[in-house]
């Protein structure tokens, strides 16, 4: 056999090894996350916050906030801001156990959580899905994040390996009515506004998973809109998505207004008749789009999240 022949075959050996490789390291990646979920919430509160980062990817819209009780003993309350009011999460919850006198020797105590939630049931703010009373409390990283997902504030606490989580509502901003450009006949009825957190929290309240991962971009030196980028992790192509990213970083201009100039400026061919990139109004499209491996793209004060390829 001559050398060309030879190397041809040894090019296309190392393609395929590649390409094994990838897909191993994408098993043992997604091996490692399910092993996170499982894993039992740390009662040290540094390394619970390090947990929550690392299973939700750091996304903006998710929020660890430490604080302390009047007697000294420390808690971490954790919640998606989008789905929550914050409001009575800091006048009903947070006010009352900030002026307890809990101590960290009460952070040992096995009956703790069921003290913290008769502290706050009373605000008439709290429950758990399946129409259960009071605060629920739960004690793996899984649990967590789907209390969290959920709509849910989750009340952790020094000592103890185990959550609270308070049920407490968000208000939307404005009514959410059907998608003027796409209406459905059988479909959900609730279309994008021009709000990004409220529309991240229609994409939330679909994917209640955190493998959905959020990112958030500052583009426009001057309006500097946020534009945040989804994708789900182990569904999307890491080359897709390092490829969007690298796109909305290259992006220059002074102002951020619609999304449809964020696809003319990052899309394939932007002067091609045949659309590369496309948008919708509606959350079930984004979800299932994201569903399908694509990256979706929500821009505030548009109504239109782009989805691609």
């Amino acid at each position: 056999m001559s050398a060309p022949v030879r190397g041809a075959w040894t090019a296309e050996a190392l393609q395929d090894l590649q390409a094994d490789l990838a897909d191993a390291g994408d098993r043992v990646d997604q091996l490692l996350f399910s092993l996170l979920l499982e894993s039992p919430i740390s009662p040290d509160l540094s390394d619970l916050r390090h947990d929550v980062q690392q299973m939700f990817g750091s996304a903006p819209d998710i929020v660890a906030q430490p604080f302390f009780c009047r007697g000294g003993l420390e808690g971490l309350v954790i919640f998606d801001e989008n789905l929550i009011d914050q409001n009575l999460l800091v006048l009903g919850v947070l006010d009352r156990l900030t002026a307890s006198g809990l101590t960290p020797e009460d952070g040992r105590a096995s009956d703790l959580l069921e003290r913290v939630g008769r502290r706050v049931a009373p605000t008439g703010a709290v429950g758990n899905p399946g129409n259960q009373n009071g605060p629920q409390p739960g004690e793996t990283l899984g649990a967590l994040a789907e209390q969290v997902l959920t709509g849910a504030a989750v009340l952790c606490f020094a000592g103890q390996s185990a959550g609270l989580s308070v049920k407490i509502g968000k208000i939307d901003k404005r009514a959410i009515s059907e998608a003027p450009s796409a209406p459905s006949v059988v479909g959900p009825h609730e279309g994008f506004i021009e709000d990004a957190e409220t529309n991240l929290s229609l994409i939330r309240r679909r994917l209640r998973t955190p493998r959905l991962r959020v990112e958030q971009f500052h583009i426009g030196t001057l309006t500097r809109t946020s534009v945040f980028l989804l994708h789900l992790k182990g569904i999307t192509d890491d080359l897709l998505v390092r490829e969007a990213r690298r796109r909305m970083r290259r992006v220059t201009i002074d102002g951020m207004l619609e999304s449809d100039v964020l696809m003319e400026l990052i899309r394939d061919a932007p002067h091609s008749p045949v659309p590369t990139m496309k948008r919708s109004e509606r959350p079930d499209q984004v979800v299932g789009s994201l569903l399908q491996g694509q990256i979706a793209i929500v821009v505030d004060g548009s109504p239109f999240a782009l989805l691609a390829p």
